[in-house]
């Protein structure tokens, strides 16, 4: 009897115990001990009553994704597995898929760039026309990252694209994926001293890519650049404080500030040759293309040249849940070097185009007119 009651004290003292812990638990992650039973009480009750008898793990997954949609950032989401590796083979340059270069529309997703050699350069889709459906299935609506899972899949397998061109004509074509590596920089000399660089977007790649392009041009008889940087999306913020040190003199290149409001501070050891610098921006260039731009202007490294850029002054990491999903979450803004925040406002050109310039000829006739000057 004795022996009993112990047990029945020792199995007591483990339930309170446990229930401490759950309680403890609920109002660390969720608030309070009543949304984490909430949460509990919610997937039993779907789980069991649910006509059809769901996967869990579905559910799951869609409870995460409504959580992190909660929050209202267009630019956090929630990354099952498909999308993690997907994102992570992005930052990495490494890609299965169709070689283009997408954002985000209200009708689908934007070709901002077709990348040479790759399957969409094949097929010659056209820059700027809208993919809205994938497969027989329309895409209206659709996170950006929904429709490149869509568009991906294994090497060697086929997607089939419905698009609306700029004209408003529609094209339906049917493409085989291929892996491909996402090439970061275009260059090639302009006049007899004046070079061309283009970034297409900031990854692990890009800035081993920007050393070899400028030691080139160097090679052949640059003494001025024009740095592209239109329909740039951004990238990886290491990235882009290591190609800074191309352009900026020693000093800080950008401010990161996290909820708690303790600022990190990205410097750059600075130029070792210094040019006189175009810089061509549009409305199309963001995030890490973004920073580059603002802290040329902050040091008065070179000229902007263009329109107003995207605005995005937020940055994201991908940040993991188990080892093949995770998160990827706005942690925190950016600021120049001069203290001025770029989200919802972008960088303003020194010298702007008209809107139906900026992204034809006519704005490299404008970098090469200014730079004749210089």
């Amino acid at each position: 009897m004795n022996n009993w009651r112990e047990h029945a004290r020792t199995l007591g003292a483990a339930v309170i115990v446990a229930l401490l812990l759950l309680a403890a638990g609920s109002y660390l992650l969720f608030g309070s001990v009543g949304n984490g039973l909430k949460l509990v009480r919610a997937m039993y009750t779907i789980r069991h009553n649910y006509v059809h008898a769901p996967d869990p793990n579905d559910l799951v997954d869609h409870a995460l994704a409504g959580m992190v949609q909660g929050l209202g950032d267009p630019y956090s989401y929630y990354l099952p597995s498909k999308e993690y590796a997907r994102l992570t083979q992005a930052v990495e340059g490494k890609l299965v898929g169709i070689g283009v270069l997408l954002s985000a529309t209200a009708d689908g997703a934007k070709i901002i760039t077709v990348f040479a050699g790759g399957p969409a350069d094949a097929a010659n889709l056209p820059p700027g026309a809208i993919i809205v459906g994938v497969d027989g299935e329309g895409v209206r609506g659709w996170d950006l990252p929904q429709i490149v899972a869509k568009i991906q899949g294994p090497a060697g397998s086929s997607v089939r694209l419905q698009l609306l061109r700029t004209d408003g004509t529609e094209l339906e074509t049917e493409l085989q994926r291929q892996a491909f590596t996402i090439p970061t920089t275009e260059q090639r000399m302009l006049e007899s001293d004046i070079g061309y660089l283009r970034i297409i977007q900031f990854t692990d790649e890009t800035p081993a890519a920007v050393d070899a392009a400028l030691a080139e041009l160097r090679y052949n008889g640059m003494r001025k650049l024009v740095l592209d940087l239109r329909k740039n999306p951004g990238g990886s913020l290491q990235a882009v404080t290591k190609v800074a040190a191309h352009f900026l003199p020693a000093g800080e290149v950008v401010r990161i500030v996290p909820r708690n409001g303790t600022a990190e501070t990205f410097r750059t050891t600075g130029r070792e040759y210094e040019f006189p610098v175009a810089v061509l921006i549009d409305q199309d260039s963001a995030s890490a293309s973004e920073i580059l731009a603002a802290a040329v202007q902050d040091w008065e490294s070179g000229t902007l040249i263009g329109r107003t850029t995207y605005g995005k002054g937020t940055v994201q990491a991908i940040l993991p849940l188990t080892g093949s999903e995770g998160v990827r979450l706005t942690i925190a803004e950016y600021y120049s070097p001069k203290g001025r925040t770029i989200n919802g406002h972008g960088v303003e050109p020194d010298i702007t185009l008209r809107e139906e310039e900026v992204d034809t000829p006519a704005a490299l006739t404008a970098a090469l007119n200014h730079l004749r000057n210089q």
